[in-house]
């Protein structure tokens, strides 16, 4: 899935991202951007029974000991019948990010393809 942001600005709040798929398109507007440890952003598909309806995503990153962070992602006003397949996406991706996180962390170099 490929993500456009706009060009040439870092993310902040109004800022928009779109992201697309065989099939499918989410897209969303930045609502809150407090690094390091917040992030919010509103969350649309087009596969939904009503794509113009917007959910919201709250990551929260708080630091744990031994340099750990804890992830904790919710996903608000979904549609009733998406949110076992949500809850499932956002597992996914969690484990992604912690398997390339893992691949860089200090003292292990990282493969690229």
């Amino acid at each position: 899935m490929a993500l456009t942001v706009p060009a040439g600005s870092p993310a902040r709040a109004g800022h928009r991202a779109a992201a697309a798929d065989a099939g499918f398109r989410v897209s969303g507007e930045y609502l809150v951007l407090d690094r390091p440890g917040r992030l919010s952003f509103s969350w649309s598909c087009s596969t939904w029974p009503d794509p113009s309806l917007k959910s919201v995503v709250n990551v929260l990153l708080e630091p744990r000991e031994n340099e750990q962070t804890l992830m904790t992602i919710e996903h608000t006003f979904l549609p009733p019948e998406l949110v076992d397949q949500h809850a499932r996406g956002w597992t996914a991706i969690a484990a992604q990010l912690a398997g390339e996180l893992a691949a860089i962390a200090p003292g292990r170099s990282r493969a690229h393809p």
